[in-house]
């Protein structure tokens, strides 16, 4: 699909951006970091892929193979934790 060839030709750092402003991902890392869905945000994302990726910035997942590794490994969870977790959207 268009949508996704776009989004995964983007730079790792820009697909890191764009997800931790998603409330889907944000309730993912909430629920990751064992904290209250209210305070899932994007700031709380951020830190997320920064410490499941051992970063010090998003903008390293573009210069750090095992960073960038590591943040395909976090996608793919977040991809099934949605599959498994998320309504079907017009219910």
């Amino acid at each position: 699909d268009m949508s996704r060839r776009k989004f995964d030709d983007l730079p790792v750092s820009q697909q890191a951006g764009i997800l931790s402003n998603q409330g889907d991902f944000q309730r993912f890392c909430a629920e990751e970091q064992n904290m209250p869905v209210e305070l899932a945000s994007e700031s709380t994302s951020a830190e997320t892929v920064r410490r499941r990726c051992k970063i010090a910035s998003r903008a390293d997942l573009n210069i750090d193979p095992a960073a960038r590794a590591q943040f395909s490994i976090l996608r793919l969870q977040f991809e099934e934790w949605r599959r498994t977790f998320q309504p079907p959207s017009g219910t």
